[in-house]
C-alpha cells in the first residue's frame, strides 16, 4: 500500500493519493516502521516530490522500489529451499514483475502465497498478468446490468447482505437483489457521479458521496432521500457509517 501511495504522489495524482491514504494507510498507522513515517506520508500530499519527506529522501523511484519489494518477498518465501522447476522460476524476475504489474496486484498475490503452501509456482505466474481473483469462490455467479455509466462503487446492504447497492457515473444509486440479480430500485437526486456508498449495520439507511459535493442519506424502506449534507466545494470521494451504528 505504501508503494502504491508513493506512486500516486510521484505521478501527482493527489486526489487518488488522499483517498488511498485514508482508506488503506491510516488503518495501518500502528505498523509504521519509524515514529514519523505516517506523518511524512501525510506531508507528501502538499510536497512537490516524494524525496521532500525525511522518511523517503532516499526513495529510489517507482521501478527500483518495485524491484526491491519483489526481492523482499522472495526472501520471505525462501525460494531457495523450495522444490521448483528452474525454467519456470527464471520467468519470475523482479524486473519483469515490476514492469508488468500494478503494485497492488503482486502484493495481493504474495499475500496469498504467505498464507498457503500449495500451488506456489502457479500463483507466481499470476504476477506476470493483471490481477484476477483466485480466492474461492472464484466462479462468476451473477452480473448486474442496468447502469448507464461506469459503476464507481458497490456495497452489501446491512449485515445480512441480501441486497447490494451500487453507485455510478450516471448519477444514480441502484439496489439489487443478490439471489436474482434483479434491480429492485433506483435512487435519484445526485447531480454528478457517485464515488462511494455505505450502509449502516441494520441495512435501514444508505449514504452516498458524490461529485456534486454532497453526501445524501437514504431511507431504504421508502427509497427516499431523507437528508443532504452540503459544504464541500468539490467532489466527495468517501463516506462511511460508524461501525456501531445500527
Amino acid at each position: 500500500y505504501k508503494q502504491q501511495y508513493l506512486e500516486y504522489i510521484e505521478y501527482q495524482e493527489i486526489q487518488k493519493a488522499f483517498t488511498f491514504l485514508n482508506k488503506r494507510l491510516k488503518p495501518l498507522e500502528h505498523l509504521q516502521t519509524t515514529p514519523n513515517e505516517f506523518k511524512d506520508l501525510c506531508y507528501l500530499l502538499t510536497a512537490k516530490s516524494v524525496h521532500d519527506a525525511p522518511s523517503f529522501k532516499n526513495w529510489e523511484g517507482i521501478g527500483p522500489a518495485r524491484e526491491k519489494l519483489v526481492e523482499q518477498f522472495r526472501d520471505i518465501l525462501n525460494f531457495d529451499n523450495m522444490d521448483k522447476d528452474a525454467e519456470t522460476f527464471n520467468d519470475f524476475s523482479p524486473r519483469k514483475v515490476s514492469n508488468t504489474c500494478r503494485p497492488i496486484d503482486f502484493l495481493r498475490c504474495f499475500n496469498k502465497l504467505l498464507n498457503t503452501k500449495s500451488n506456489v509456482l502457479d500463483t507466481i505466474h499470476v504476477l506476470l498478468h493483471d490481477y484476477s481473483s483466485f480466492i474461492i469462490p472464484n466462479a462468476l455467479r451473477s452480473t448486474f446490468v442496468g447502469h448507464k455509466g461506469n459503476a464507481k462503487c458497490v456495497e452489501f446492504i446491512g449485515e445480512e447482505g441480501r441486497e447490494i447497492v451500487s453507485g455510478s457515473s450516471d448519477n444514480t444509486l441502484r439496489v439489487w437483489d443478490i439471489e436474482s440479480a434483479k434491480e429492485k430500485g433506483i435512487l435519484t437526486g445526485h447531480e454528478s457521479r457517485i464515488w462511494d456508498v455505505s450502509s449502516n449495520k441494520s441495512g435501514s439507511m444508505i449514504s452516498s458521496a458524490s461529485g456534486d459535493g454532497t453526501i445524501k442519506l437514504w431511507d431504504m424502506k421508502t427509497s427516499a432521500c431523507v437528508s443532504s449534507l452540503t459544504g464541500h466545494s468539490g467532489d466527495v470521494y468517501t463516506v462511511k457509517f460508524h461501525p456501531g451504528d445500527a
